[in-house]
């Protein structure tokens, strides 16, 4: 995937490589925006996903501490 800009991959691939596992986002926004500076869609989307895992992350962490019995007990 990082060998290859995201914007070769249409339908399917561009699906999967951007939003269900999100490499696209990670590896390509910056050098797009770069080449590309009037493409600003793309670096909302690339903050929204952000937001999105960084909500997810959090739940699933608090879900784990919850659920930890500890090595001790």
């Amino acid at each position: 995937m990082s060998r290859y800009p995201a914007s070769i991959y249409r339908g399917v691939g561009n699906i999967i490589f951007n939003f269900i596992l999100p490499f696209g986002l990670v590896a390509c926004p910056a050098t797009i925006i770069l080449l590309q500076a009037q493409d600003w869609q793309l670096l909302l989307l690339q903050l929204l996903m952000a937001v999105i895992f960084i909500f997810l992350d959090h739940f699933v962490w608090n879900l784990g501490l919850k659920k930890y019995n500890g090595a001790g007990r």
